[in-house]
C-alpha cells in the first residue's frame, strides 16, 4: 500500500503546483495583456514561476521524503529485532 500513497501524494502535490502556476500566468495576463502580443517588448514575470515550480514545492515533497525514511527504518528495526 506504501507506493500507491507515495504515489497519491505525489501527484497531489504535482496538481496543486500546477494550479498555482496557471493562477499566477492568469494574473500576469490579466494584469498586462499586452503579453498575448507576439514580439512586444513587455515580458512575463519568470521569476515567479519559477520560484512556484521550484522552491514552494520542495516544502511538500519533504513530508513524501520523510516517510519513504521512516519506513525504511521502521523495516530496518524490525527486520533487525526479529531476526
Amino acid at each position: 500500500m506504501l507506493p500507491y500513497w507515495f504515489s497519491a501524494l505525489t501527484m497531489k502535490s504535482v496538481g496543486k503546483a500546477a494550479n498555482a502556476m496557471v493562477i499566477e500566468i492568469k494574473r500576469q495576463f490579466d494584469a498586462n495583456p499586452n503579453l498575448l502580443i507576439p514580439n512586444h517588448p513587455d515580458r512575463p514575470d519568470y521569476d515567479t514561476c519559477i520560484k512556484i515550480s521550484t522552491g514552494a514545492e520542495l516544502k511538500k515533497y519533504l513530508c513524501i521524503m520523510y516517510i519513504c525514511v521512516c519506513v525504511c527504518v521502521c523495516i530496518y528495526i524490525y527486520l533487525y529485532v526479529y531476526m
